[in-house]
């Protein structure tokens, strides 16, 4: 089984989609910055962080995270919600008239993208040994 999390960053796969863009938009600006330091925050999280047994955030998977967040950042779109998840990974979330999660993981699990409308009810999952830009994209075209 390969891993999942790799020294090779999500942005240098996605680099040569992304459509950059100018950000008028101050506020939206420092939201997604306050993420980006949150998902930084989380390699100071220590073994069992959670007092329940949690490893380590694992570092490959904050920078995949960063780098997800900065996808839809270029494509003015902001994730909302992002939390260190027990097995060491991390999932990012965006709400809008449907909720998206996306599960960055560690350790050979399969990333997974989820989007579920207001009741909870799952309308579309896809699951990935790593996003890309062309599976995000896919997400863009289905959630917006």
């Amino acid at each position: 089984m390969s891993k999942l999390c790799s020294k090779e960053s999500f942005f240098d796969l996605i680099k040569d989609d992304i459509d950059l863009k100018s950000f008028k938009n101050i506020s939206y600006i420092e939201k997604v910055e306050e993420q980006i330091e949150k998902i930084e925050s989380f390699k100071n999280l220590k073994e069992n962080w959670d007092s329940y047994g949690a490893e380590k955030v694992n570092e490959d998977c904050i920078k995949r995270a960063i780098s997800i967040v900065n996808f839809f950042k270029n494509r003015s779109l902001g994730i909302n919600f992002s939390y260190p998840l027990p097995d060491g990974g991390i999932q990012l979330e965006m709400n809008n008239s449907y909720n998206l999660e996306i599960e960055v993981n560690p350790n050979g699990f399969n990333d997974q993208i989820i989007i579920t409308d207001e009741s909870g009810t799952i309308l579309w999952e896809f699951e990935e040994p790593k996003l890309n830009a062309e599976n995000l994209n896919k997400v863009i075209s289905f959630y917006f």
